[in-house]
């Protein structure tokens, strides 16, 4: 749920321990930009995957697309 006090879609909570992306908002990494919901939607796929007797889950940036998999 955002935080009111808040008006952006990015930000540095108070106290700088935790940087906040909204769905809205976008984040940058190299030049290959992610919304807040694709960031959320690969973390909630990695969480997903299994962690016994499996490959460790991957994260890669394939030309401009998050990928999750697993490190085979």
């Amino acid at each position: 749920m955002p935080d009111p006090s808040y008006n952006g879609k990015v930000y540095l909570k108070q106290g700088a321990e935790e940087i906040v992306i909204e769905d809205e908002g976008v984040l940058t990494v190299d030049g290959v930009s992610y919304t807040g919901a694709q960031v959320k939607a690969h973390l909630a796929a990695i969480a997903a995957l299994p962690t016994e007797n499996v490959a460790a889950p991957a994260v890669w940036n394939d030309a401009g697309v998050l990928k999750v998999g697993t490190d085979t």
